[in-house]
């Protein structure tokens, strides 16, 4: 049983989990770009959300630490 009541936008299902897909995201104007994920409806695949990737980010941030302090 599902207390989630989050609905997909298109197909109306309830969403108790979502598929998560990497993505690449760019910065407008620029070739600067960074890793992100999407969030899609299970039954459908309709994108619910884009972020950047939080996996990707601790682990820059802290490789980014870890050369300043060594160095």
């Amino acid at each position: 049983m599902s207390i989630h009541g989050g609905k997909c936008p298109k197909c109306e299902n309830t969403i108790a989990n979502v598929y998560i897909q990497p993505v690449d995201a760019k910065v407008p104007f620029s070739t600067e770009g960074f890793k992100a994920v999407s969030y899609q409806c299970p039954s459908c695949r309709t994108i619910l959300s884009v972020q950047m990737d939080p996996v990707a980010l601790k682990i820059s941030t802290a490789d980014l630490v870890a050369s300043r302090l060594s160095g």
